[in-house]
C-alpha cells in the first residue's frame, strides 16, 4: 500500500481480508488492498467471493515480491514456536523441515500478527516481513528463508468505481454458467470472435446453487472498449451471471 500511495495517506490496518472490503463498500475508507494471488498457489478464493458480496470495484493491481525473514528476539536454538499466516508457512516449508522439524507452527490471521505475538511470548518467533521487525522490536533471525527467490503476490487496489482507460488495460470478471457439455466453449468462442485475450481463467464451484460453477476471468482490454464492452453483452445471453470486478492498468508482475 506505501509503495502505491506513498507516506502522505492514513493508514487503517484491519484484522482480516473482509473487514477491508467491508470498510470500502460502505465509504470508510477510500481505497482498500487486498491480497488476489500468490505465484507458487492459485487464486485466493475469500477475496473473490468476497467481490460478489460487497459493491466494490478492482481500481489497480500491485505485484509485490515476497520477502519473508525470521524475527525473534531470542537465538535460533532457544526458538521453539513459530507464528506466521498458513501461506508463509507454505513458502517456507523447505526450509522450515530442515532448520525446524520439531518447531510448534501456529497459525494467525496475518504475517504481522505473527510478528506481534512473537514480541510477547518467550522462546517464540515470527516468519514476516522484515519490516515488522522494527515495528516490534525484535531481530531478523535469519533473512531471505522463502523458498523461491521469484516468488510473488498480486494485489488488487479496491474502491468504489473503477479507473478510466490507460490505453493499456486489465479487466476482471466472474462469469457463472450452468454445468454442462460445451458451455464453456461457448463462452470462450465470444472472447475468439471478438479478437479479445485472456490472462487467466479459473473455475470455481458454488456450493449453495448445484451445478453452477463460477470462472474467475482476466482479460486484455477496459470493460468501456468497444470490444469488450459487446463481448460482456453477448455474454450475457449465454451465462446465469456476469460480473465485472474492475479494469484498471494492466501491470508486469
Amino acid at each position: 500500500a506505501v509503495g502505491k500511495f506513498g507516506d502522505q495517506v492514513e493508514y487503517r490496518p484491519e484484522r482480516d481480508v473482509e473487514d477491508i472490503f467491508v470498510h470500502v463498500a460502505r465509504g470508510k475508507t477510500d481505497y482498500g488492498v487486498v491480497p488476489c494471488e500468490n505465484s507458487l498457489g492459485s487464486g485466493i478464493n475469500l477475496s473473490l467471493d468476497l467481490f460478489l458480496q460487497n459493491d466494490v470495484k478492482i481500481c489497480a493491481e500491485l505485484y509485490q515480491t515476497v520477502q519473508l525473514d525470521l524475527l525473534s528476539q531470542f537465538p535460533l536454538e532457544e526458538i521453539t514456536t513459530i507464528y506466521s499466516h498458513p501461506h508463509a508457512f507454505r513458502q517456507c516449508s523447505r526450509w522450515l523441515k530442515s532448520q525446524f522439524p520439531d518447531a510448534d507452527l501456529v497459525e494467525v490471521r496475518s504475517t504481522t500478527e505473527g510478528a506481534r505475538k512473537a514480541g510477547k511470548h518467550p522462546g517464540s518467533a515470527a516468519i514476516s516481513h522484515p519490516s515488522a521487525a522494527q515495528t516490534y522490536r525484535l531481530q531478523r533471525v535469519c533473512e531471505k528463508i522463502e523458498d523461491d527467490a521469484r516468488n510473488f503476490t498480486r494485489f488488487f487496489v479496491l474502491a468504489k468505481v473503477s479507473g478510466d482507460p490507460s490505453g493499456s488495460d486489465r479487466t476482471s470478471l466472474v462469469l457463472g454458467v450452468r454445468d454442462g457439455v460445451g458451455v464453456l466453449t461457448s463462452a470462450l468462442a465470444v472472447f475468439e470472435r471478438s479478437g479479445i485475450s485472456l490472462t487467466k481463467i479459473e473455475s470455481r464451484m458454488i456450493t449453495s446453487r448445484a451445478r453452477e460453477v463460477l470462472f474467475y476471468m482476466d482479460l486484455c482490454g477496459h470493460a468501456s472498449d468497444p470490444d469488450v464492452e459487446e463481448a460482456l453483452k453477448e455474454l450475457e445471453g449465454i451465462a446465469t451471471a456476469v460480473h465485472v470486478l474492475g479494469s484498471y492498468p494492466a501491470q508486469e508482475g
